[in-house]
């Protein structure tokens, strides 16, 4: 007769013994957790370990250089495969006190014998040890540090023998070069890979190094977060770990406070490419993207997404007009034109203009062009009401006659203009200094009607290539950003939507481009905007106090390789380790440092075979 318990087969009757005898071989007939994961067997040699199909060698660090920083062990964490082990233990305090004024009274005998035989270099190098020595016990006795006796190890894994050697040639090399010396567990490969494993037990507890709570606090890494956001887009692999990111900058709180995002690198360290691949990913779960391209780089990228792409050039058609107007929905659900905002706009641009023209907007003319733009758009009957911007209209063409609504023209910059020349002898000055931005000027391609139509193009595209670098692109980087703020943030504020500024950095160049970027960066949230700011040149930003202000709204950075001259600036603005700071001055093209609300990854960004031909320059 048989019985079963938990799946297995047992004899009815107790084997010969007492009750715990049965008790015992019961619970052993029982499978374990780890009779369940365990290999068939373990082959221990004297360098390496054959654990079921994988080859592991293990390590323990025998030297340190004498001052460490954060994220110092990062190379380790970079190759992939790699499990590594920290064990601390904290000295006794009377102990250290003890054995550190026993050094101290050597040192200071070795310095005396030094002086008498007259060997400088000898003295020099003992009276910065007595220094040493004397600082670290006081800071022990005064509670301000305690020293750690810890012993690191590590273990490296393969597939095969080749590859497993590959990753101890690249481990030892990439530590030496940092200046920390690993030796290989010999004849101990068993207690190296049992101090390695997480089960609190070092086995090699006789190597160890002195550490003091800063250098301790150096070992842990700087960051390994797996950025895994819901309904994100793929963006390429963690640096430390190799798990995919998938980055969604609307997932909200508590993950990220905003949507908006900075990115921040040299040229050439793969800022575009990030961008485009972000955008073109993006683009199929329906959040749209608009570009401001002062380079001209993101045309093939919106071509082949079936968007619409618009070259702005002096002799070109007038493609998008400033004083363009769209309706939003309010909080009650009906739709309202906010009038006084544009007016606050236009006030800004004018004044961006005549800064252009060397001269400065006196109160009284600040005061004037409010109130003109005002009476221009009262004279076409629109007010803060939506209906107001349509009128009825009725047409007979090819013996057809429709009636219905269409939008009314809006004003323009000549019409602007000459209203203000009614104004007389006060506005002369500012009628003079228009003359260059009006039709058939050398800056005019912005007075007419707009002749572009977005619709529902998931990407859009205005490049700024052709325009003039001091000032022409600045101003029109100005006027499309407002010119997508009406045309494209305000519409449909329940679609997902990007606005990506490329060379951000122009906008700090005049104070009135500068409010309106950081005015954008607070007020695009609320309709479901991202604000993308791309820079190469982070100084412009971080000495600028409206440029600090946007800094301040960016929740998400992607930090691309810096210049020797900005990374000190890089990291005191964002707070970053010491390791970070050597990260961003060591990663490829293509790779940075994510930082998305509280959570750190090194990225490698990948692009597929069939993305790679529209998204790279």
């Amino acid at each position: 007769m048989f019985g079963t318990l938990r799946g297995n087969t047992l004899p009815a009757s107790s084997p010969a013994g007492g009750d715990g005898d049965a008790q015992d071989r019961l619970a052993n007939g029982v499978p374990t957790l780890a009779d369940l994961i365990a290999p068939d067997g373990v082959q221990v040699g004297t360098s390496h370990v054959h654990l079921g199909s994988r080859w592991v060698t293990t390590y323990v660090v025998a030297a340190l250089p004498a001052l460490v920083a954060f994220g110092f062990l990062s190379a380790l964490y970079e190759i992939g495969d790699v499990e590594v082990s920290m064990h601390l233990h904290p000295a006794d305090d009377r102990e250290v006190v003890n054995e550190l004024s026993s050094l101290l009274v050597k040192t200071e005998s070795d310095m005396i014998l030094s002086r008498r035989r007259g060997d400088s270099r000898n003295h020099a190098v003992h009276e910065e040890t007595r220094q040493t020595l004397e600082e670290l016990r006081r800071a022990v006795q005064c509670n301000e540090t305690r020293i750690f006796y810890v012993t690191i190890c590590f273990a490296v894994a393969a597939d095969t023998l080749e590859e497993l050697e590959r990753r101890r040639r690249l481990v030892e090399q990439r530590l030496a070069g940092r200046m920390v010396r690993v030796v290989r567990a010999f004849l101990r490969q068993a207690d190296g890979l049992k101090s390695v494993l997480p089960m609190g037990t070092n086995l090699l507890a006789d190597v160890y190094q002195n550490f003091d709570l800063g250098s301790a606090a150096a070992l842990f890494p700087w960051g390994g977060a797996d950025i895994v956001h819901d309904g994100g887009v793929f963006l390429g692999f963690n640096l430390s770990t190799a798990a995919p990111i998938i980055f969604n900058a609307h997932v909200g709180p508590p993950v990220l406070a905003n949507p908006h995002l900075g990115v921040f690198g040299v040229a050439g360290s793969g800022k575009s490419f990030f961008l485009k691949t972000l955008a073109a990913r993006s683009a199929v779960l329906g959040v749209r993207t608009a570009f401001l391209d002062p380079d001209g780089e993101y045309g093939a990228l919106v071509r082949r997404a079936g968007g619409v792409y618009v070259r702005l050039s002096p002799e070109g058609p007038v493609a998008v007009n400033p004083f363009d107007l769209e309706a939003e929905d309010d909080e009650a659900g009906d739709g309202r034109v906010n009038l006084l905002e544009k007016l606050g706009d236009i006030k800004a641009l004018i004044a961006v203009m005549v800064e252009g023209m060397g001269e400065r907007l006196s109160g009284e003319e600040r005061s004037m062009v409010e109130t003109v733009a005002r009476e221009e758009y009262a004279a076409r009957g629109i007010t803060d009401a939506a209906g107001s911007l349509k009128e009825p209209y009725s047409e007979f063409a090819a013996a057809t006659y429709s009636v219905g609504t269409r939008r009314k023209e809006m004003p323009t910059l000549s019409s602007f203009r000459d209203r203000l020349r009614s104004r007389g002898a006060p506005a002369e000055r500012l009628c003079r200094l228009l003359e260059s931005y009006l039709r058939g000027g050398s800056l005019g391609l912005f007075d007419g009607q707009s002749s572009v139509d977005l619709g529902d193009a998931p990407l859009v595209g205005f490049d700024l290539s052709a325009l003039e670098e001091r000032f022409a692109r600045p101003l029109a980087m100005h006027v499309v950003l407002g010119w997508i703020w009406e045309k494209f943030v305000k519409r449909n504020p329940r679609i997902l939507k990007r606005v990506v500024v490329d060379e951000g950095w122009m906008f700090m160049k005049h104070s009135d481009t500068a409010v309106f970027l950081e005015n954008m960066a607070r007020r695009a949230r609320k309709r479901r905007c991202s604000l993308c700011v791309a820079s190469q040149s982070f100084r412009e930003f971080a000495e600028d106090p409206l440029g600090r202000a946007v800094l301040t709204n960016l929740d998400t950075l992607m930090l691309m390789q810096q210049s020797s001259k900005d990374v000190d600036e890089v990291a005191r603005a964002f707070q970053l380790s010491q390791g970070q700071r050597e990260f961003l001055l060591a990663v490829g093209i293509g790779e940075g440092l994510l930082r998305a609300g509280r959570q750190v990854a090194g990225v490698r960004v990948v692009a597929s075979e069939s993305e790679w031909q529209f998204v790279t320059t």
